[in-house]
């Protein structure tokens, strides 16, 4: 179940990945509309910009349990990092050094940042004004 949830995340952070190099390799497509479009990168700069107003929409969220969440952004790349190449004794130590831990599921929480790119947000719980990151695949509407 847990190197599932793994696979996953980084399927996702691949798929997030990949839309945001189509888009700056194909800047033009973006700025200039001479008559026609490319309908592939129309839709890419479609969902990204869904994905913006989601993220950016004020209102509660909710946890979904089994996720990674750090204390710094920087802690949640280096984590990614670890993840993507798949050094689970470094994942452990990373948990156990109380740089990272793992979401507990049916928080309420707020997002307070999203950086759309790399698929990672910054979440503060109800009630506190303490944040942590984590991937976007761990909140919910």
């Amino acid at each position: 179940m847990f190197s599932r949830k793994i696979k996953a995340f980084v399927l996702s952070l691949c798929i997030l990945q990949f839309v945001g190099s189509v888009l700056l390799a194909h800047p033009g497509n973006i700025d200039q509309n001479e008559g026609h479009s490319d309908s592939s990168t129309s839709l890419q700069i479609h969902t990204i910009d869904t994905f913006k107003a989601e993220t950016r929409s004020s209102g509660k969220y909710t946890t979904r349990s089994g996720y990674f969440a750090t204390y710094t952004r920087g802690d949640l790349e280096r984590l990614i990092k670890l993840v993507v190449q798949g050094d689970r004794a470094a994942i452990d130590e990373f948990i156990d050094s109380g740089r990272a831990f793992i979401l507990e599921g049916g928080l309420d929480v707020y997002l307070e940042e999203a950086k759309i790119f790399s698929g990672i947000v910054e979440i503060r719980l109800a009630g506190n004004s303490a944040t942590v990151w984590t991937v976007i695949e761990a909140i919910i509407r």
